[in-house]
């Protein structure tokens, strides 16, 4: 995949990053970072979190509801009404039952959505996690390539030095 100039010039650059104050992390503290503030991964928490609300809300009733007023009552102004016509006062109260199969089964319906997408944040967690190893363990493997290449180009050095003394 890389070269090893590839490689030795990103080991290259990324090592210049830590002279300038960056920390240093290992691979345990890059894996609790991608978990805790990757943006792909809050979306599906949130999703969660949404669907776990869904859940709790799912088996709540209507509110009741009352009403007043009036009832087949004509519009003013329309001149003498006889008695028969003049409407009514009405008082209503409404309250909606719902089927208890049906809010089972809406409830499993979005507990199993919810589960969805803790699984689809479990894999992308995994694609992440996998992704930091291969770049983590590259990037050692290119600072190893790294310090033994200088150390070979001291050594090489060193020879020319004794080569030019004899």
């Amino acid at each position: 995949m890389f070269n090893i100039k590839k490689i030795s010039f990103l080991a290259a650059f990324l090592s210049t990053f830590t002279v300038y104050g960056q920390e240093i992390m290992n691979l345990d503290q890059i894996l609790t970072e991608i978990s805790a503030n990757n943006p792909s991964l809050k979306s599906y928490e949130s999703r969660t979190q949404s669907k776990d609300s869904k859940v709790e809300g799912a088996g709540s009733w209507m509110a009741p509801m009352l009403g007043a007023g009036t009832f087949m009552s004509p519009y003013p102004a329309q001149g003498i009404i006889s008695d028969d016509n003049r409407g009514a006062f009405m008082i209503s109260a409404e309250q909606n039952i719902p089927n208890t199969a049906k809010i089972r089964a809406r409830k499993e319906y979005l507990k199993v959505q919810s589960q969805t997408y803790e699984l689809g944040r479990n894999e992308r967690f995994n694609q992440l996690r996998a992704s930091a190893r291969y770049l983590y363990f590259s990037l050692l493997v290119a600072q190893k390539r790294l310090v033994f290449q200088r150390e070979n180009q001291q050594i090489m050095q060193t020879m020319k030095k004794l080569a030019e003394i004899r």
